[in-house]
């Protein structure tokens, strides 16, 4: 590794440091709204002004939902259990599992809308009240199936630890959710999409799974104990959940990118409460980034601190494993609402702030490069301007996370483009990751865009 790591961080918390429920975690990269796909303007991207765009290394055949175990081809990482509990409570109001982009998820809507008055939903409504996100995940992973219903394992600490489930809550569903499992006959649905459900987790291990590398978390868990979850029921959420200390989930949707982030939770949730009760600077930090409008979902500074710690973690990942610069990282969270995010990961490891030039854009990039002609084009009375930039040599550094979605640009895998005016105010550079579908429909491009401060 490139970098020292503090293993034993947050005075005393030790190396593996106990593994506690995950907080409600929403995608950082999803994708933002854009105009419908635009005809081509005038001038095509050149391929020799493309950064060289990551391989795919590995088959399905060759990942395990377990560090240890290798599936055979066709295997399925979407999860029964967290189907079943995803319709539940999309059919009980909650938003977060009320996504119907894709024709699965109007499928499941459409199949199941009759059943909305059932016990078990109305019940979750109830529940939904001060339940949600991860908290309906981590229900799913405390479950195991026997002779055709599913029953709470028999240690369930780990679930009412944070005072959201109870047992009496928790074992009362429990019924409730096996009579709603029979009578609509949910185990027919999920073994007729078993054909679906192969096709997304070869397309997920393909592109994301198979190139995590588990190794690297063996300083902090056992990649043994790391399991995945790949959710189509979902298009915006990512969750985690962590059972008794030992198994970590991680839940995702889209590209799963977000994978490293869930399981970065597990063992930096512990050193940011601590840390929080401790540091009164840390705790000032978190407290200061509480921001209803801009985090909504990190209502109170001790979520705020998991997601700081959580986040520098990630960013160590990716500098350690793909020479990501950290620097660039951290534009992306402040650009989020995390201000003291370059401080934090100088809390977990040591960190030189790297001296800037006159140059941000070389800078950003690592090499030298020539900018090419401003190109336009305007949309609804909006004009979009950008330069297509030719690089020296290829980035030394691979854009691996989806930003934003688009087709305004009419770009190539691998085009870096400086982006005057770009969505969210200020200018930017947005590297093409290839062609992708948005809310069902295809046509759209994926970029991992840096905004330049």
């Amino acid at each position: 590794m490139a970098i020292t790591r503090i293993k034993q961080v947050a005075d005393g918390v030790v190396r593996g440091a106990v593994l506690v429920m995950i907080g409600a975690v929403i995608l950082g990269c999803s994708a933002k709204e854009t105009p419908p796909p635009l005809p081509a303007v005038n001038g095509t991207s050149n391929g020799a002004n493309r950064f060289s765009a990551p391989e795919v290394t590995m088959s399905a055949e060759n990942v395990a939902n377990a560090a240890t175990e290798k599936p055979a081809t066709g295997a399925s990482l979407v999860d029964e259990r967290f189907e079943l509990l995803s319709l539940v409570f999309r059919l009980a109001g909650r938003q977060e599992y009320g996504d119907a982009d894709t024709a699965y998820q109007k499928e499941l809507a459409s199949t199941f809308a009759a059943h909305k008055t059932h016990p078990a939903v109305q019940y979750a409504a109830i529940l939904s009240l001060g339940l949600g996100y991860d908290a309906v995940f981590k229900y799913a992973v405390h479950l195991v199936k026997k002779d055709g219903q599913f029953a709470l394992i028999e240690d369930i600490d780990s679930l009412v630890k944070d005072g959201r489930w109870t047992r009496k809550s928790a074992v009362a569903f429990l019924s409730l959710l096996n009579a709603f499992y029979k009578e609509t006959d949910f185990a027919a649905f999920y073994q007729s999409q078993i054909p679906f459900y192969e096709t997304e987790t070869e397309r997920f291990v393909e592109k994301t799974w198979s190139k995590i590398d588990l190794e690297w978390f063996r300083t902090y868990v056992d990649p043994a104990n790391l399991r995945c979850v790949y959710a189509p029921s979902s298009t915006r959420n990512n969750y985690g959940a962590t059972v008794n200390d030992t198994i970590v989930y991680g839940a995702v949707s889209n590209d799963g990118s977000s994978l490293i982030h869930e399981f970065c939770h597990s063992f930096a949730n512990p050193i940011a409460h601590k840390w929080y009760d401790e540091n009164k600077t840390f705790r000032k930090w978190c407290d200061e980034t509480i921001n209803p409008q801009r985090l909504p979902t990190y209502s109170s500074g001790k979520i705020i601190a998991g997601e700081y710690v959580t986040r520098a973690y990630n960013i160590l990942y990716l500098y350690e494993t793909e020479r990501y610069p950290p620097w660039l990282l951290f534009r992306t969270e402040k650009a989020v609402g995390f201000p003291y995010i370059e401080d934090v990961y100088a809390m977990i490891t040591p960190y030189e702030k790297p001296a800037a030039s006159d140059d941000k854009i070389k800078d950003i990039l690592g090499v030298s490069y020539t900018m090419g002609p401003e190109k336009s084009f305007t949309a609804n009375g909006r004009t979009f301007r950008w330069k297509v930039l030719s690089l020296s040599k290829p980035l030394p550094w691979s854009p691996r996370d989806s930003k934003e979605v688009g087709n305004v640009y009419r770009s190539q895998t691998g085009d870096v483009l400086y982006v005057e005016a770009a969505s969210d105010g200020g200018p930017a550079l947005l590297f093409d990751l290839g062609e992708t579908t948005f809310r069902g429909a295809s046509g759209y491009r994926r970029y991992y865009r840096v905004l330049m401060e």
